[in-house]
């Protein structure tokens, strides 16, 4: 929607946007978010931090589980850019999904809100 740049760091906001598998329902769902990011050098990237309006991602969540459910499929069956709109091209690829994240040394993949909470019960209290 709107973008500002000042020196090494960026901020936009935009529409964060979930396809419908229902095709009787609205194309897509969206809610809004903030990013911000800074700059490295080098076409690379140092930071990047991302603010969700918490209220509109459970509820574009909710209606997503709907609609999947509605018309007989999962969301780990959707999980795919297969069902994007054309372009841009590095956007479009039959891969499985697999966040570099993922891989690196002591990352744990969180599904369940309380795997997060053993995850937090285990840091050291200050």
């Amino acid at each position: 929607n709107w973008y500002m740049i000042d020196g090494d760091r960026a901020v936009w906001h935009m529409e964060n946007r979930r396809d419908n598998p229902d095709p009787e329902g609205p194309a897509y769902f969206d809610f809004p978010g903030l990013s911000v990011a800074r700059y490295a050098g080098d076409g690379r990237w140092s930071y990047e931090e991302d603010y969700w309006d918490l209220k509109g991602a459970r509820e574009t969540a909710r209606l997503y589980a709907e609609a999947c459910a509605k018309t007989g499929t999962t969301f780990e069956q959707r999980m795919t850019r297969r069902h994007w709109p054309e372009g841009p091209d590095f956007a479009r690829h039959d891969a499985p999904p697999d966040p570099s994240w993922l891989h690196l040394p002591g990352v744990r993949r969180i599904t369940k809100p309380r795997e997060l909470r053993e995850i937090l019960a285990e840091l050291p209290k200050d």
